[in-house]
C-alpha cells in the first residue's frame, strides 16, 4: 500500500493521518529507540545558528547560552553581558601580549612588583612564603558557650582513660546534610596529615578547665557522650581533641555528627574544623565546599573568609602553575588573593 495522506481539520486544530505498511513502521520504531540510547546526555543549549549550508547547529560553549531560558531580564540582557565578556578578552590578551613581549626584557619585574604594587606592600609576604595550612576554627565561646558547662571535670577519673570514639557513640545513617557526599568525607578511612605545629591555634581550642591533660580532657568528653550521645557540643569538642592529636578520620566522625545534630546558627564551627583537615589532607575542592557552606550562615567572617583565602591559593598554585612575570601577593587585609599579571 502507499502512503495516504487525509488532512482533517476539525476546528482549529489540525491533524495528519498517514498510512504507513507495518514494516516501516516497526523500523522506524526501532530507530527511535535507538537514536534515545545512543544519544550524547547533558548537551542542552540554548544558542543554535544557521551554518552556510543551511544546517541548524547549537553552540555548546556560546556565551549566549542561558541557564535560565525562562528568565526574560537575563535574556534581555544578553548582548550587554556579550559585549563586556569581549571587552574583558581584549584586555586579558592585551595583556597576555604585553608580559610576553616583556619577560626576557625586565629581568627584576617580580621584584620591583613586590616593593612597588600596595597590595604587596600591605601584605609584606609573598604567597609562597605563607603557610597556605595555617589552622583556623570557630570556638565555642564565641558562641557564648561554656564547655564545662556539658562535662563533669570534677568526678574522679578511672586507672585506663577513655578516648572519645564518636563511631562507638553513635552509628550515625547517611546524611548528604552532614557533607557525606564529598570525596574526602567518603574517604576519611584513609586521611592523613602533616604534623601540626605547636603554634597552631587548633592547640587553644578546649579549655584547660575540662582536665589537666589532654587524656583527662578526652576521658570527659567520652564520658559525657556516653550520656548524651545527641549533644553537638560534645561532638565538636571531641572533633578538636582528635585534631589536636592529629587524627583526620576521627576528627571528620565526630565532626559529621556535631553537623548532623547542630542548629543550623552553630553548623559553622564543624564545617570550619573539618574543612581544616580536608585543606591538610589534600582535599582543598572538598574544603572549600565546607567554607562556603559556613560563610551562609556564620558571625565570623574573618575565620572563614582567611580559611577560604587560603584554600584558593593552593589550588590555584596546584592547579595553575605561573606564567612568567606572575606574582602572587596575599593581601590579608582584605582575606583576598591577588594575582598580578604586569
Amino acid at each position: 500500500a502507499g502512503k495516504m495522506a487525509d488532512y482533517k481539520r476539525s476546528g482549529l486544530q489540525l491533524q495528519l493521518c498517514i498510512s504507513v505498511p507495518r514494516r516501516v513502521a516497526f523500523l522506524g520504531w526501532v530507530c527511535v529507540l535507538l537514536c534515545v540510547i545512543f544519544a550524547e546526555p547533558g548537551s542542552g543549549t540554548t544558542h543554535w545558528i544557521v551554518t552556510e549550508d543551511g544546517k541548524i547547529q547549537q553552540q555548546v560553549d556560546s556565551p549566549l547560552n542561558l541557564k535560565h531560558p525562562h528568565d526574560l531580564v537575563i535574556f534581555m540582557r544578553q548582548e550587554t553581558r556579550v559585549n563586556y565578556l569581549k571587552e574583558l578578552e581584549k584586555q586579558l590578551v592585551a595583556q597576555k601580549i604585553h608580559i610576553e613581549e616583556n619577560e626576557d626584557r625586565d629581568t627584576g619585574l617580580e621584584q620591583r612588583h613586590y616593593k612597588e604594587d600596595a597590595d604587596c606592600i600591605t601584605a609584606k609576604v609573598p604567597l609562597g612564603d605563607l603557610d597556605l595550612y595555617d589552622g583556623t576554627f570557630i570556638s565555642l565561646e564565641s558562641k557564648d558557650i561554656r564547655p564545662e558547662d556539658y562535662v563533669d571535670p570534677i568526678s574522679p577519673l578511672p586507672p585506663d582513660l577513655e578516648k572519645p570514639d564518636c563511631t562507638k557513640i553513635l552509628d550515625l545513617p547517611y546524611s548528604i546534610h552532614a557533607f557525606q557526599h564529598l570525596r574526602g568525607v567518603q574517604e576519611r578511612v584513609n586521611l592523613t596529615s602533616p604534623l601540626l605545629s605547636k603554634e597552631d591555634p587548633i592547640f587553644s581550642s578546649l579549655s584547660r578547665k575540662l582536665g589537666r591533660s589532654m587524656d583527662e580532657v578526652g576521658h570527659q568528653i567520652h564520658e559525657a557522650l556516653l550520656r548524651n550521645s545527641s549533644s553537638w557540643v560534645l561532638y565538636n569538642l571531641a572533633s578538636f581533641y582528635w585534631r589536636m592529636k592529629n587524627e583526620p578520620r576521627h576528627v571528620v566522625e565526630c565532626a559529621v555528627r556535631a553537623l548532623h545534630f547542630s542548629p543550623r546558627q552553630h553548623k559553622d564551627i564543624a564545617l570550619v574544623n573539618m574543612a581544616n583537615v580536608l585543606h591538610r589532607a589534600h582535599f582543598s575542592a572538598d574544603a572549600a565546599i565546607l567554607v562556603h557552606a559556613a560563610l551562609d550562615i556564620t558571625s565570623d567572617f574573618l575565620t572563614s573568609h582567611y580559611t577560604l583565602g587560603n584554600i584558593y591559593a593552593v589550588c590555584i598554585r596546584a592547579s595553575h602553575p605561573l606564567p612568567a612575570g606572575a606574582v602572587f601577593c596575599f593581601f590579608q587585609q582584605d582575606l583576598s588573593i591577588i594575582l598580578l599579571m604586569s
